[in-house]
């Protein structure tokens, strides 16, 4: 009986089921290994471009003290937000 099904399962060998296995194997990999790596990267970044507005604006007069209530302040108003989203 040739109903016009036959073939079809070699279009998709594995199934759904493999499929889903690969996409939470990707997600676990991007969770345990990219994001770490990408935040790290960030931080250093933050970090070089905090010494580099240090160094001009002490250069320039502006205290210690004031810078740090500066920087202070900005990360606050940019971590706040995930107070409320997460």
């Amino acid at each position: 009986m040739n109903d016009g099904s036959h073939g079809t399962e070699l279009l998709i060998p594995y199934g759904r089921n493999h499929c889903e296995r690969e996409r939470e194997m990707a997600q676990s990999y991007f969770y345990k290994d990219v994001l770490p790596f990408s935040a790290m990267v960030a931080a250093e970044c933050t970090n070089v471009i905090l010494n580099i507005l240090f160094k001009a604006a002490t250069l320039k007069g502006l205290s210690n003290y004031v810078f740090n209530a500066y920087s202070f302040a900005v990360s606050t108003l940019v971590l706040l937000p995930a107070v409320f989203i997460f």
